[in-house]
Order: structure tokens, then sequence, then C-alpha cells
């Protein structure tokens, strides 16, 4: 008997609001399939743009809807760019071939890795995970990592997994506490653990990709390093599309938590 079940809550549901569709972006992660060209966020927010037009040509009464862009994590980045690249192309277009974009609503985004990495340590602190007495052990660890992201000579991902150090220590002393939900540990079942194993170990997960057109034959893919490591500017700081995409008119609503 399959124990996953999946229940619909009209009154609660983004759907009430408008028409909700699910992008698995970019190509590699989600159930998404072909070849991964992006090497830039802008590159990113280029190809997105070119979803959108064969989204509306195929779907022309969906054009003069307002397009709210919404995403969580990374999509700080990539959204971002997108949002820029929408406003690029409606510059250079004329009245019918305008895309309606007004908004973006982004959940824990990340924008200023340098910043974010330097400080999120402090919040450990704060909540008990560490004391005075590893302070001096994270402060090596975040120096390491602020010096890695400034050296030319470190690779992006050699910076990443330095960085990464310290919120991995600090998780050990806690006796392995979830670096995302820090209410939970790496040996509890995370909430949203029960939808990712549902792609993976349901037995109707083959009627699934069946309603949504799926054909891509490898398991769900929450997040793909492969993606990420062609992206050569992900550390870089995003701050200032935000600033831009503000200065144009477009409002941005960020949740954290």
């Amino acid at each position: 008997m399959d124990s996953f079940k999946v229940t619909y809550h009209p009154k609660e549901s983004w759907a009430s609001l408008g028409d909700l569709l699910f992008v698995d972006h970019p190509v590699g992660t989600g159930w998404s399939y072909g070849t991964h060209s992006p090497t830039t966020l802008e590159d990113i927010g280029a190809e997105f743009v070119t979803f959108l037009e064969a989204f509306y040509e195929e779907f022309p009464a969906r054009k003069s809807q307002e397009l709210v862009l919404t995403g969580e994590s990374f999509a700080g980045k990539y959204l971002s760019f997108t949002g820029q690249a929408i406003l690029d192309k409606n510059r250079q277009s004329n009245a019918d071939s305008q895309i309606n974009f007004k908004s973006l609503i982004l959940s824990n985004p990340l924008v200023d890795v340098e910043t974010e990495r330097m400080h999120q340590h402090e919040l450990g602190y704060a909540i008990g995970l560490y004391d005075d007495g590893q302070s001096a052990q994270v402060e090596t660890l975040r120096r390491h990592c602020e010096e890695s992201i400034s050296d030319p000579d470190v690779s992006t991902s050699s910076a990443e997994t330095n960085c990464k150090n310290i919120e991995n220590y600090i998780s050990n002393l806690a006796g392995g506490v979830n670096q995302m939900d820090a209410r939970y540990f790496k040996s509890d079942n995370m909430p949203n653990d029960v939808f990712q194993d549902m792609y993976k170990y349901s037995d109707k997960v083959s009627e699934i990709k069946s309603a949504l057109h799926i054909t891509k034959k490898q398991h769900f893919s929450k997040t793909n390093s492969t993606v990420s490591d062609r992206i050569t500017d992900r550390l870089d700081n995003t701050a200032y599309v935000f600033s831009d995409l503000l200065s144009q008119g477009i409002k941005i609503l960020i949740n954290i938590g």
C-alpha cells in the first residue's frame, strides 16, 4: 500500500489567487532534462526569457496576466537576473510583446554569499549551539572562508567548501543539528522529506510522471552539483540587481525562516 498521499486545500492554495506554474530551472534540476548550457547568471536569466516567450506563444491568453516570480535559496540569484532579463527584453520590445512582470517573492534567498557566510555562525551562538569555548575555532574557520572567497587562486568550489566548514563544525558540536532548521537533527525526518521520498519510493511515481508528461528516466533531483559547478559567477554579490529591480518599480517580498 502506498503511504504517500497528496491532499488539495483550495482555500489555502496559491492557486486560489491565480494560475500557478512550476518550472524546473535551470535545466538539470527537478524533473527537467536536456543539456545544461548556461555558465553565468545572465545566461540563466536569458534562458528563462526564452521559455516565457515560448510559453506565451503557446498560451497567448496568459500574456496579459500579471507575472510573479517565486523561488527559494539560490533563486535569490537566478530569479533576480531573470527579472532583469525580462525588463531588458521589455525595453527592446513593442507594447504587444511586453511581459507583465511586476514582482518577486523569495524565501531565504541567497544574495551576498560572502556577507551571509561571514555571519551565519552568529545565529548558532545566539541560540546556544556553541559557546565561548569554541568561538576561537569558529573564528578561524570564518577567517579561512573570507580569505578563500577573496583569493583568486582558490577555486569557487573550494571556497564554498571552506565556508561550509563553519556550519558543519557548529552542527557537529550540537550533535548533528539540521543546518536548514535548528528544530531538527540529522536523524529526524524533516517535514519536506516526505515530498522528496514520494518521488523516489512511491509506487505511483510512474503515474505522476505520466500525468506531468515527464520523460526523464532519472530520479527527481532537488539539487544538481553539475548545474551549479558550471555557473562561474554563482558566488558573486547580486544585491545590486535587487536595487536595479526596485528602482524600476518591481516589488520584492522576502521571507526568512
